[in-house]
C-alpha cells in the first residue's frame, strides 16, 4: 500500500477518535429527531387550547343530542 502517508499507530488513533466523535453527535440527532416525532411538544397558547375545549364540548353536547334523537324514534317505533 503506498500513499503518502503512511499509516501509523497514532494515525489510526485519531481517526478511531474522530469516527466516535461523529457516531455521537448522530446519535445526538437521531435521539433528539425520535423525541420530536413521538413526543411533540404541544402549543400552549391560550385560543389553541380553548378551541380544543370548545370542540370537545361541541362533540359531547351533539352526541347526546344524536343519543336523545334516537331514543325518540326507539320509544315511537315501540308504541
Amino acid at each position: 500500500m503506498t500513499s503518502k502517508n503512511p499509516l501509523t499507530i497514532e494515525v489510526i488513533r485519531l481517526q478511531k477518535k474522530a469516527v466516535k466523535e461523529e457516531i455521537e453527535v448522530q446519535k445526538k440527532v437521531i435521539s433528539q429527531n425520535l423525541k420530536c416525532i413521538f413526543n411533540p411538544e404541544e402549543d400552549r397558547s391560550s385560543h389553541i387550547l380553548s378551541f380544543k375545549t370548545l370542540n370537545t364540548g361541541l362533540a359531547i353536547f351533539d352526541g347526546v343530542l344524536f343519543g336523545f334523537k334516537i331514543i325518540s324514534r326507539l320509544r315511537k317505533l315501540f308504541r
